[in-house]
C-alpha cells in the first residue's frame, strides 16, 4: 500500500482481536464500527486534524477515523496544547481540532512546498536535546520498517504486542500501527494483570523503564506485565552492560533485543543480546541503511527515514543528520554520545557514557553531564541513585580513567528526573542544576 488505508486492514482481520483494554477486548470489526460512528458526527473539513493522544480505544479509533476521512492526524499530548499555535505556525489556517464542530472548510490548497506526500501523521519529537519539533512521518517509510521488524524480531511467533510508552510518542505509535498492520493483539493497558496463557507477548520499551522495573518503582501489575513478556525490544536510550546483566539475571529466557533509531530516522541498527554487550555498540544495520559521518556525527539514509520537519519536503536520497557521535567498524554501529552532551572540560572532550558505564557497576543508576564552569569551561557532574560513597566511586574511576575525566561533583538522589516519555534529558538536568534543584 502506498498510503495508509485502515479500511483494508480492518476488513482483512475482521473477527480477530485487535485491542485488549482493561475491561474488554475489541475485534478489528469493532474498531471499524466505532470509526464509522465517530465520522457520523465529526466535522473534519481541514487537511490536518489535531487529536490528543491517550491510552484509550477512543484515541485509536479517532486516529483511524481521520484517515478514513482522508485527512492527516497531528498527534499531540495535552502539554503541547499550550503552544499549539506556535508549533503549527507553518500550516496556520490548514488545521483544526478533532472536536471542532464549527470549523470552516478552506478554499485554497496547501502550497506544494509545505506538504509531504502520503503522510501517516505529524508528531512531536521528545525534546530531550532542546525544544520539541513537529516531524512528518509518511506511511511508506513505516510500512518498509514493519517488514524489517517482522523479520529481525521474529514477530510471527508472537500474538500480542505492547508498549508502556505513551501513544503520543514515536515508539508508542510505531508499536500500535505495527500491531494493527500485522493483525496482532495490541495491549492497551500494561498495568492489567495478565497470564502467559493470554498470548505470546513482545514488549517495546525504553531502557529507563527496565531500570525502574528492576528498582521496583513500577506498579506491581506493570512489573508482572514485563515479567510475562516472551520478548523485549528496547530503544530510545542507552542500554548498558550493567542493565543487561541485571535484567538477564531475572529474565534469562526472554528474547532480548536492542533497537537504535529515532523519531526522524526510525530503524537504523539492531542486535539480539544474550548476556554480553560491547560498550557503545548498537548492533548491525537494518537492510537498506546507509551511513555517513560529518564531524563524527552519524548521518542516515534509508527507506525508513521521515519526510522532514513540518514545512519541509525532503528526498529519499537525502541523508538525515543526527546529533549522535559514533563510528562504524566490523559491520557494527557504535554510538558514544550526543554531540550536545559531549563535555568540554579544560579543552578535553569527554563522553558521559564512558564515565557512566564504570559508575554503573556500583550503583543502581547514574547520569553524567557537564555544567558551565568559569575555570574549566564545563565541570563534570554525576547524579547518582544508589548507596555507594563518593570515595568508592572515585576510586573505581581512578583505576580506569585519567584524573581529568573524574566527576568534580556527585549528586546523590532518590530519583533521577525524567521526561514525560520516561527518557533522560541531560539538557534538562543541566537546567535543573543551574536553577539550584540540588543546592
Amino acid at each position: 500500500m502506498d498510503f495508509f488505508c485502515p479500511e483494508q486492514l480492518l476488513a482483512k482481520y475482521q473477527t480477530q482481536i485487535a485491542v485488549v483494554g482493561a475491561t474488554r477486548q475489541y475485534r478489528y470489526i469493532d474498531l471499524a464500527k466505532r470509526v464509522h460512528e465517530i465520522l457520523r458526527t465529526a466535522n473534519l473539513v481541514k487537511p490536518y486534524i489535531v487529536v490528543v493522544g491517550e491510552q484509550s480505544i477512543d484515541f485509536i479509533c479517532r486516529f483511524l477515523a481521520i484517515h478514513v476521512a482522508k485527512k492527516i492526524p497531528i498527534v499531540v499530548n495535552r502539554h503541547d496544547l499550550v503552544q499549539i499555535e506556535q508549533l503549527l505556525e507553518k500550516i496556520a489556517g490548514y488545521w483544526q481540532f478533532m472536536d471542532d464542530l464549527n470549523a470552516a472548510a478552506i478554499t485554497r490548497e496547501i502550497p506544494k512546498g509545505k506538504r509531504a506526500a502520503n503522510l501517516l501523521f505529524l508528531g512531536m519529537t521528545s525534546g530531550t536535546t532542546g525544544n520539541s519539533k513537529v516531524y512528518q512521518r509518511d506511511w511508506a517509510s513505516w510500512c518498509h520498517g514493519f517488514t524489517a521488524c517482522r523479520e529481525v524480531f521474529a514477530l510471527d511467533q508472537y500474538t500480542c504486542l505492547a508498549t508502556p510508552s505513551p501513544l503520543t510518542t514515536s515508539l508508542g505509535m510505531h508499536t500500535l500501527i505495527l500491531s494493527l498492520y500485522l493483525g496482532k493483539q495490541f495491549y492497551l493497558d500494561t498495568t492489567v494483570n495478565r497470564s502467559k496463557e493470554d498470548g505470546n507477548l513482545i514488549l517495546f520499551t525504553v531502557p529507563t523503564m527496565l531500570s525502574q522495573q528492576l528498582a521496583s518503582s513500577l506498579q506491581v501489575t506493570t512489573k508482572h506485565f514485563f515479567d510475562i513478556a516472551a520478548g523485549i525490544v528496547t530503544c530510545g536510550g542507552e542500554l548498558t552492560q550493567t542493565l543487561v546483566t541485571q535484567w538477564r539475571a531475572e529474565h534469562p529466557t526472554q528474547n532480548f533485543y536492542e533497537l537504535y533509531g529515532s523519531s526522524e530516522t526510525s530503524l537504523v541498527a539492531w542486535q539480539k543480546i544474550v548476556f554480553q554487550k560491547q560498550p557503545g555498540c548498537v548492533g548491525q544495520l537494518f537492510a537498506g541503511v546507509q551511513l555517513a559521518f560529518k564531524e563524527t556525527c552519524v548521518q542516515v539514509k534509508s527507506p525508513y527515514v521521515f519526510q522532514g520537519y513540518l514545512g519541509e519536503t525532503r528526498q529519499r536520497t537525502d541523508f538525515v543528520q543526527t546529533d549522535d557521535v559514533g563510528c562504524f567498524k566490523n559491520e557494527r554501529l557504535f554510538i558514544w554520545a550526543r554531540k550536545s552532551e559531549v563535555i568540554n572540560h579544560g579543552g578535553n572532550r569527554l563522553y558521559p557514557r564512558e564515565i557512566e558505564n564504570l559508575i554503573a557497576e556500583l550503583v543502581e543508576e547514574v547520569v553524567v553531564f557537564g555544567v558551565p564552569d568559569a575555570v574549566y569551561g564545563e565541570k563534570v557532574v554525576a547524579i547518582v541513585r544508589g548507596q555507594n560513597s563518593r570515595k568508592k566511586l572515585q576510586a573505581r574511576l581512578a583505576r580506569s580513567l585519567p584524573s581529568y575525566k573524574l566527576p568534580q561533583e556527585y549528586l546523590f538522589v532518590k530519583h533521577i528526573p525524567r521526561s514525560l516519555n520516561q527518557k533522560i534529558s541531560r539538557t534538562k538536568l543541566v537546567n535543573l542544576y543551574q536553577q539550584g534543584e540540588w543546592s
